[in-house]
């Protein structure tokens, strides 16, 4: 859903990806090793969605990562977060592997949505922040963000 105009389709030729993009947020272009582009909105600098993607040698799906609860798990450990959901989707032969962690205190805090998938011998994952006082306004966004990624045009 483009959430009555909050979001805006984005396509990248080059890559071979679309995505529903925040309506208005800076875009910034590749930085090699940290993401393919990243839009970040323009008063809240701690809310971020960027789209990185990686070779990948042999898997053909996520699932080769694990089961979606282990890899959750071991990423939470890694991000020294709690692992608040870990879902997974099949799209068109493609598994998803999507999860929620939040980090720190309410006053403080942040939440993460990261998704992973594979596709075109790539791991895609896309990325949204925001402080965990603005969860309750941005979940939505972020879960129709999320939904909307494909690593094809």
């Amino acid at each position: 859903s483009r959430m009555g105009g909050l979001l805006t389709p984005y396509k990248d030729i080059n890559k071979g990806f679309s995505i529903l993009r925040p309506n208005g947020w800076n875009q910034f272009d590749s930085a090699p090793g940290e993401y393919d582009i990243k839009w970040e909105d323009i008063v809240e600098k701690s809310e971020l969605l960027m789209v990185g993607s990686s070779p990948v040698k042999s898997a053909q799906s996520v699932d080769a990562l694990g089961a979606v609860d282990k890899v959750g798990a071991s990423l939470a450990k890694k991000k020294k977060a709690e692992l608040v959901t870990a879902t997974e989707r099949d799209v068109d032969g493609t598994k998803y592997y999507t999860f929620t962690f939040k980090q720190g205190d309410t006053k403080v805090g942040a939440r993460e949505v990261y998704q992973l998938c594979v596709s075109k011998g790539r791991l895609w994952s896309v990325t949204a922040t925001t402080a965990e006082k603005r969860w309750a306004k941005r979940k939505e966004l972020f879960d129709n963000v999320m939904l909307s990624f494909r690593p094809r045009l």
